[in-house]
């Protein structure tokens, strides 16, 4: 069982602040509170604890997906030469052999892909990079990979975020990859994964550590196959505020379930599903990479 948290105490030496890390693992090693842990609390705090006590081990099918992930996100955010030193492709070995643990073992940690992995990788990162309005975000200039650490205000717990890119004039963008860019799945998914909630959460952050009202967030949806297609979209205003309005609420009530060690669950009564008050698809749950990874 992993051990929950209290994200009111402090995180060791880490302080409010943006960050520029060299490594995931220097990330997942803050203790505060990540936007996906807060999302649980849409279920209930009951839901929130249980999540993390019995989060199920990472399958070699995930990791791969995240490493397919991390690679895209190398080339669009670092470049080529980025992407060549942390990508290596696999040799034509039985990966039950022991020779193929051995060379595994020599890479250091770089990300491991099949070379027509790799290959989809590179022909997503042009085809994305051909139209103009995601070009125009990623080729100007910005800060890509910027975590950021914050006390919040209202509540005191600590929390953090991993920004994929902060444009110089301080719109923040998220890269997704996905199964179906287009708008009509695309933003049933974006409703359903809660990217909204995700996107306030990075703003809040942004704005309480550099007391500049940061409002602006983007996705740039990038399709896993063939042909590659992609969309920009710009979350609106009144959706960021109505995210910001719903993370407040979770915010305050973790608190409470931090001082007093309580994890309530579903309320215990009879609801009428004519009442409108429980829509399923707002609160189903999917795990992965964004919505489908590769």
């Amino acid at each position: 069982m992993r051990r929950l948290h209290n994200y009111m105490e402090a995180p060791g030496e880490w302080e409010q602040g943006i960050y520029a890390l060299e490594s995931y693992e220097q990330y997942a090693g803050i203790r505060a509170l990540r936007s996906s842990e807060l999302k649980r609390m849409r279920k209930s705090p009951a839901h929130y604890k249980a999540a993390i006590e019995f989060e199920a081990p990472v399958t070699a099918m995930q990791q791969r997906t995240f490493d397919k992930g991390k690679a895209f996100d190398i080339l669009i955010l670092h470049g080529r030469e980025a992407f060549d030193k942390a990508v290596v492709v696999e040799p034509p070995i039985n990966k039950n052999k022991n020779e193929y643990k051995e060379w595994r073992e020599r890479q250091g940690g770089k990300l491991i892909l099949s070379k027509i992995e790799r290959d989809n990788v590179i022909d997503m990162a042009e085809r994305a990079r051909s139209k103009r309005r995601f070009s125009e975000i990623f080729e100007a200039p910005g800060f890509p990979h910027r975590v950021i650490v914050w006390k919040d205000a209202r509540t005191g717990i600590w929390c953090k975020a991993e920004i994929d890119w902060i444009t110089a004039d301080g719109r923040v963008v998220d890269l997704k990859s996905t199964a179906d860019a287009s708008f009509w799945f695309f933003m049933r998914n974006a409703s359903r994964l809660g990217y909204a909630n995700q996107g306030a959460f990075y703003l809040d952050g942004l704005t309480q550590i550099t007391g500049v009202e940061h409002t602006e967030f983007y996705l740039a949806a990038v399709e896993v196959n063939p042909p590659f297609e992609s969309h920009v979209f710009k979350v609106s205003f009144d959706q960021v505020l109505r995210a910001q309005s719903d993370n407040m609420d979770y915010m305050e009530a973790l608190a409470q379930c931090f001082k007093r060690d309580e994890w309530p669950g579903y309320p215990d009564e009879i609801m009428d599903l004519d009442s409108g008050q429980y829509i399923y698809d707002e609160y189903e749950e999917t795990e992965g990479v964004d919505d489908v990874g590769f």
